[in-house]
């Protein structure tokens, strides 16, 4: 049970990271060399369930049987959110110009070393009390 206690801390912590980069970082990087429009929408709509997923899942008590149903909900959606971000990369890799995309490949590792070094990364993204997000 311990074991499980560790692992879901550090889906959390990496669930967390990768959704500050893409908030902080990556998607204002791509909006400055072209309009955000209805991709800005779907990213928050998805940012904020993912979040709310996610810090449901750190409240649910591992040996709740609603704690499996969460966890396959969030494995779904994040597996979703992984599939649209490719065809979004995709996108990005053949709009913006090379020194940009390694600017902002830079940026985002910057950030990642940030929160993963950071003991309270989780709660920078997500708060479990209130399940709503923080920026």
């Amino acid at each position: 049970m311990r074991d499980q206690a560790r692992l879901l801390a550090e889906v959390g912590d990496l669930i967390a990271v990768h959704l500050a980069v893409e908030e902080r970082v990556f998607y204002p990087g791509i909006a400055l060399n072209a309009g955000a429009g209805p991709l800005a929408t779907l990213k928050d709509d998805a940012q904020r369930e993912l979040k709310h997923l996610a810090a449901e899942l750190l409240d649910a008590e591992p040996a709740s049987p609603t704690f499996e149903t969460a966890a396959a909900l969030l494995r779904d959606r994040f597996s979703a959110h992984a599939r649209a971000e490719e065809r979004v990369f995709s996108n990005v890799r053949r709009h913006l110009p090379r020194t940009r995309m390694r600017r902002l490949a830079y940026d985002m590792r910057v950030l990642e070393f940030q929160l993963r070094t950071d003991s309270r990364m989780r709660d920078l993204v997500l708060s479990p009390t209130t399940r709503t997000a923080h920026a």
